[in-house]
């Protein structure tokens, strides 16, 4: 082989090298630099920062919430709401006792409770007073007595009662007396309601009542009685 040849063949095996190197040098990816290591001998440690979410909100503490408060009372259960009360009336008691007239002055004190609707009380009666030939009479009942209907300033109601009837004797200086029960309906009047829910009032009252008493005595009569409840 001439030496030409030779020569030929050396440049054809380089630039087939050359070429070989190229493609495989495009074939590698490059790959990133080592991350510093902490451990290195005198090199800082690396410092981290985390970046905040856009969306969380401030961990600060802020005052604590007011408790709620009760809410308000609706008008409905205001009306039904039991309100203690008083109640006091006085006025002329027309009765018989037996087929004998007996007029006097009656007293009725009571406490209980009420709603808008409605009234109930536990109570003491008093009369006292004489017959058409002068004979003392007076009795003392203790009972309930309940204002069941209202409509507007009136009151329809009813009482039960029981106690002692006492009648002074003609003929010797004692005392006729039995016990009895009873019962009476009343019908009332508020005159001048005032209060915040109009439950209290300067009131007017006609009232019905019969009772039998030990030893067949029957009483029954009317009374008109001006009085108060608050």
């Amino acid at each position: 082989m001439s030496l030409r040849g030779v020569l030929f063949l050396g440049v054809a095996a380089a630039g087939a090298l050359s070429l070989f190197s190229i493609a495989h040098a495009q074939e590698l990816e490059t790959l990133p630099a080592p991350a510093p290591s902490s451990s290195d001998g005198g090199g800082e440690p690396a410092i981290v920062y985390e970046q905040a979410d856009a969306g969380a909100e401030p961990d600060a503490a802020g005052p604590a919430p007011a408790p709620a408060s009760a809410p308000p009372q609706s008008e409905e259960d205001a009306a039904k709401k039991h309100r203690l009360s008083f109640r006091g009336a006085g006025g002329f008691q027309y009765q018989q006792v037996n087929g004998i007239p007996v007029t006097g002055a009656r007293v009725r004190l009571g406490v209980g409770s009420q709603t808008d609707t409605i009234a109930h009380y536990g109570g003491i009666s008093v009369l006292y007073g004489a017959t058409e030939n002068d004979l003392r009479t007076w009795d003392v009942r203790l009972g309930y007595t309940g204002d069941l209907l209202r409509m507007g300033v009136l009151r329809l109601g009813g009482t039960a009662e029981t106690g002692y009837l006492f009648i002074r004797r003609a003929t010797i200086d004692k005392r006729m007396y039995a016990l009895g029960i009873g019962a009476g309906v009343h019908l009332g009047v508020d005159l001048f309601p005032f209060g915040p829910r109009n439950d209290h009032a300067v009131t007017a009252e006609a009232r019905f009542d019969a009772h039998l008493h030990f030893g067949s005595v029957f009483v029954w009569g009317p009374s008109v009685l001006l009085g108060f409840r608050y």
